[in-house]
C-alpha cells in the first residue's frame, strides 16, 4: 500500500472479496447515521442492476484504521457484509448495514484490551478489498476523527479483560519472539531457515508433562456437591431452563459420582445414558459436510463462504440438522472454523475463510439452522488448529492479538449466536494442550463470552489429552470411544474432593447443551417440525 513500484495486480490474481455475477451492477453509498449514545454508525447503501438479466450483488464495508506503530493492523479489514436478494435489470433496491465502533477496535497487548487509537478512520464501500466501489457522482468513503477508546470489560459479560496467552506469545525459549512489524518489513522479517532447530527450554517443562502431574486435593473452590439424591427430576424437566435456575443443583443432586464418570469420559461420537436424571443415550456424530458419513453430501465450508450468503448458511444448517434430526442425531461435530492460515491447509475445504467475520457469522448461522431441528453443534477446533499434518501436540506460537482477533474471534461470534458446543483441539497454544488451557476455556470463553455449554474434546489418541488437567481448564467431554484407560476414574481417586467438584460443573455444562436440544422433546416438537419421533 506504500511501495509505489509494487503491482498489485501483477502479484494478485483475486483480491479478497472479488467475485463475479451473470449481470452487472453498480452500487453507492446513499447515506451514513451515527448514533452517539451507542456509538454505531446505520449506512445505506443502494445497489442498481446494470445489466441485461437479473442477478445478486454482495455488499462489502471495509475499515482503514489509524496506524501508529504500536498495535498492529491490516490496512483493510472487512468490517460489514450484506448479499442483496434477486434485483432484476435497471431496479435499484436500498440495504442497511450497521457497525458499532468497537467493531474496528484493536487488541492492545501492552493494557491487556482492546482500544480504538486516536485519529482518523475510513469506512469505504469496495467491490474487493483492493477496488473500491465506482459510482459516478458518489464518494463511496465516509471519514470520522477519534480519540482514544478503550474497552476494558467484555461486551457480552462486563468481565474485565486480562492477558491470557502470555506464554503463547512469548515463544519456546527465554528470548521472545519478534513479531513481523508493519512499520519495519525488512527488519521485523524472519525466514523458515532462522526457526529451523529451535527447542523448548526447560520453563515449559511442567505445561509440556500435564498429564504425569500429581494433583493435590483440596485446592478447587467450588461448592461441596451432593450424590444421589431422590429430587424427583429428569432432564426433561430443565428443558429450555436458563443457566441460573436452581433446579439445575437439585438435578446434579441425584447424580452419583459414577454417573458423572460415566458422562465425562464416555463421549465418543455421544453423550451416556444417565439413568439417575432420565437421560437416554444420545447420537453426537462427525463430518462438517454431512449429517453422517452415509448420510447426504453437502458443499464444503470454503463453498458456503464463498457465496458472502448467511441466508443459505441457515439453510445449510436446517437440512443437516433435519437429516440428522431424523435419525437420531443430537450433536453434530461441525461447523469447522479454524482459520485458512496458508493455502496448504489440509483441511481448508472443511473451514469458511482467512477471514474471522465470515467464519464466524456462517458457523454461527449454520448452528441456528440445526438448532431448528434440536440438534447442536461442536464448532472445532479450538484453537490455532490451522494445519492438518502433524497437528497432535504440536506447539503453536502467536501473540495475543492475532489469538484474540484472528484465530478466536470467528469462535467468539458463533458463540455470541447462541452456538452450544466446541470441539478443543489436538495441538498445545504455547506449552499447554488446547483443552487444558484455561485462559481460553476458562478465563476467554467461559467468563468474557458468557458462554454456556460444553466442550469436546478431539479424538483420544494419548494420555496428554488428560482427564485431570482437562476438567480443571473446563474441558467437559471425552471423545474417547474405547476409554480403555477410564481417565476420570483415575483422576477421582487421585483427588476424589475436587474432582468431583470438576465432574458436576461439567456435567452441568454438557446438560445444559442436551436440555436446549431434541433430547428432551415430546412427540409434538417432533411433529412440529415435519418428523416423526426416532426414539419410539
Amino acid at each position: 500500500m506504500t511501495d509505489p513500484d509494487f503491482k498489485y495486480n501483477e502479484q494478485v490474481q483475486y483480491s479478497f472479496g472479488y467475485g463475479q455475477s451473470y449481470t452487472t451492477f453498480e452500487k453507492w453509498i446513499d447515506s451514513t447515521k451515527y448514533d452517539a449514545e451507542n456509538q454505531e454508525y446505520t449506512v445505506t447503501v443502494s445497489v442498481k442492476n446494470t445489466g441485461e438479466v437479473a442477478g445478486k450483488d454482495v455488499i462489502e464495508l471495509y475499515s482503514h484504521t489509524p496506524y501508529t506503530g504500536k498495535i498492529e493492523k491490516s490496512w483493510y479489514s472487512l468490517l460489514k457484509f450484506r448479499k442483496t436478494n434477486i434485483i432484476d435489470p435497471g431496479q435499484i433496491k436500498s440495504y442497511e448495514l450497521k457497525f458499532s465502533l468497537r467493531d474496528m477496535a484493536s487488541w492492545d497487548g501492552e493494557e491487556g484490551y482492546y482500544v480504538l487509537e486516536a485519529g482518523n478512520y475510513e469506512v469505504s464501500l469496495r467491490d474487493d478489498c483492493w477496488n473500491e466501489s465506482v459510482s459516478e457522482g458518489h464518494n463511496n468513503t465516509f471519514k470520522f476523527d477519534l480519540d482514544l477508546i478503550e474497552y476494558k470489560t467484555s461486551y457480552q459479560t462486563g468481565e474485565s479483560y486480562q492477558k491470557n496467552f502470555e506464554v503463547a506469545e512469548k515463544g519456546p525459549t527465554s528470548t521472545p519472539i519478534e513479531y513481523l512489524k508493519r512499520s519495519d518489513w525488512e527488519g521485523t522479517w524472519t525466514s523458515t531457515a532462522d526457526l529451523k532447530g529451535i527447542a523448548l527450554d526447560s520453563s515449559h517443562d511442567e505445561a509440556i508433562k500435564l498429564e504425569s502431574k500429581k494433583w493435590q486435593d483440596n485446592q478447587v473452590d467450588l461448592p461441596e456437591p451432593d450424590f444421589g439424591l431422590d429430587n424427583g427430576l429428569t432432564l426433561k424437566d430443565m428443558r429450555e431452563a436458563d443457566w441460573d435456575d436452581p433446579d439445575w443443583d437439585n438435578l446434579l443432586d441425584q447424580m452419583s459420582v459414577a454417573d458423572m464418570q460415566n458422562l465425562v469420559e464416555h463421549g465418543g461420537f455421544q453423550t451416556a445414558k444417565i439413568d439417575s436424571i432420565g437421560k437416554p443415550k444420545a447420537v453426537d456424530y462427525d463430518g462438517p459436510a454431512a449429517a453422517f458419513h452415509s448420510g447426504s453430501g453437502h458443499p464444503c465450508g470454503v463453498m458456503v463462504a464463498a457465496t458472502w450468503n448467511v441466508d443459505l448458511a441457515i439453510l445449510f444448517g436446517e437440512s443437516i440438522g433435519k437429516e440428522g434430526a431424523a435419525a437420531g442425531l443430537t450433536g453434530w461435530y461441525a461447523p469447522g472454523i479454524n482459520i485458512h492460515r496458508s493455502p496448504y491447509g489440509g483441511r481448508n475445504f472443511e473451514y469458511y475463510s482467512e477471514d474471522p467475520l465470515i467464519s464466524g457469522l456462517m458457523a454461527g448461522y449454520t448452528s441456528q439452522g440445526t438448532m431448528e431441528f434440536g440438534v447442536y453443534c461442536y464448532a472445532k477446533h479450538m484453537a490455532l488448529n490451522d494445519q492438518e499434518y502433524n497437528r497432535v501436540q504440536i506447539n503453536t506460537w502467536a501473540n495475543e492479538q492475532s489469538i484474540r482477533e484472528i484465530y478466536l474471534r470467528p469462535f467468539e461470534i458463533y458463540s455470541d449466536m447462541g452456538g452450544l458446543g466446541f470441539m478443543s483441539s489436538f495441538n498445545r497454544i504455547g506449552d499447554t494442550w488446547a483443552g487444558a488451557h484455561t485462559g481460553m476455556l476458562t478465563n476467554v470463553v467461559r467468563n468474557e463470552w458468557g458462554f454456556h455449554g460444553l466442550v469436546v474434546t478431539d479424538y483420544v489418541n494419548s494420555s496428554y489429552m488428560n482427564v485431570a488437567a482437562g476438567l480443571r481448564a473446563q474441558n467437559d467431554l471425552w471423545l474417547d470411544p474405547n476409554n480403555t484407560g477410564r481417565n476420570a476414574q483415575t483422576a477421582y481417586n487421585n483427588c476424589p474432593n475436587d474432582v468431583a467438584k470438576l465432574m458436576r460443573r461439567a456435567s452441568k455444562n454438557i446438560l445444559y447443551a442436551c436440555a436446549h436440544s431434541n433430547m428432551v422433546w415430546d412427540d409434538a416438537d417432533w411433529a412440529a417440525v415435519g418428523l416423526e419421533n426416532p426414539n419410539k
